[in-house]
């Protein structure tokens, strides 16, 4: 009988250090994937601070481009381009732009999710001279200027969006596709105690460098 319990006892413990054993290989693979997800999670990051760089840099050499004559060649860096190295974008798209438009059907007020005020979202297309969409990357800059009854207008708020930053703002959507811009607007006591907007007027500009700047305004009512 003392034996039989000497052996369940063994079993116990050589059972309870084999479930040991076992916790800690699984322990172990899992600190191992957790490192190897954080190594990649580096790796990720690092190739896009890399990319992120490298559109930095492609754009200050496209809008080197731009500023050049046809004939000429542009230095960056100390590096001379030639124009005939120019992206496809800055050959055809930058040269076919022939307006600037706001998509109203999906820009407009909306609240703010944090109840600070609203926002506004404005979809702004650039279109050639058949009205078609062109993707194309530029400065941006948006404001909005509250209108009131007696047709005055008071700045609210603005921003401005480099080159390389508008390429983030690009989406193709189902319904509209161009730069979604969106910007913050402040109820009209932050602006000031007498303004009571009837209407909010908002100008876009695009500059593509060159003398080439295409601007568009839209008003939107206040609800």
């Amino acid at each position: 009988m003392k034996q039989s319990l000497s052996i369940t006892f063994l079993l116990t413990i050589a059972a309870c250090m084999l479930c040991g054993c076992q916790l800690n290989a699984r322990q172990a693979a899992i600190e191992e994937e957790s490192r190897r997800q954080e190594a990649t999670i580096r790796e990720l990051r690092l190739q896009v601070e890399e990319t992120e760089q490298m559109l930095a840099k492609q754009d200050r050499e496209i809008e080197a481009l731009r500023h050049a004559d046809a004939d000429s060649l542009s230095t960056t860096s100390g590096k001379a381009i030639q124009l005939a190295s120019a992206t496809e974008e800055t050959q055809v798209n930058w040269g076919s732009v022939n307006a600037l438009q706001i998509h109203r059907l999906t820009s407009g007020l909306v609240q703010n999710p944090s109840g600070n005020g609203s926002l506004l979202n404005v979809v702004l297309q650039p279109v050639d001279e058949d009205a078609e969409l062109v993707k194309v990357a530029g400065a941006l800059t948006l404001n909005v200027s509250a209108v009131q009854e007696d047709g005055s207008s008071v700045s609210m708020a603005d921003q401005s969006w480099s080159i390389t930053e508008s390429r983030k703002l690009w989406t193709r959507g189902l319904v509209s596709s161009g730069f979604h811009l969106r910007l913050q607007i402040p109820d009209s006591a932050e602006v000031s105690s007498s303004v009571q907007p009837n209407k909010l007027l908002v100008t876009c500009t695009l500059d593509l460098g060159a003398n080439r700047r295409f601007s568009t305004t839209e008003l939107f009512d206040v609800e």
